[in-house]
């Protein structure tokens, strides 16, 4: 039996390109995952960024403006922030407060 004819040989060969081929697919979706991750982080970055417009949310009619605290007067839209925060004691009390930390 020849070298090139070894099925030892044919074998560790085919591992190793297998090996090798999977080696590339990992990293190929480590890469996509990375950049998923980045593109989230940019996204909730902005959303961070993006300072609460009070005064549009009153002409909305979402909230109605109680001294220095501010009334949730859409329940539709304070549910679906309510899924989306959890913080604590503030959660569903439908108030705001423009200077709490």
């Amino acid at each position: 039996m020849t070298e090139e004819m070894n099925p030892k040989r044919i074998s560790d060969q085919l591992k190793s390109e297998m090996d090798e081929q999977l080696q590339k697919e990992i990293e190929q979706l480590e890469e996509a995952k990375d950049e998923a991750i980045k593109e989230k982080m940019i996204e909730a970055s902005k959303l961070l960024a993006t300072p609460i417009d009070f005064d549009q949310l009153i002409a909305d009619g979402i909230l109605v403006k109680k001294g220095a605290w501010y009334k949730i007067t859409d329940m539709e839209w304070k549910r679906g922030q309510e899924k989306g925060s959890e913080k604590g004691s503030e959660k569903g009390s439908g108030r705001l407060n423009r200077y709490n930390d």
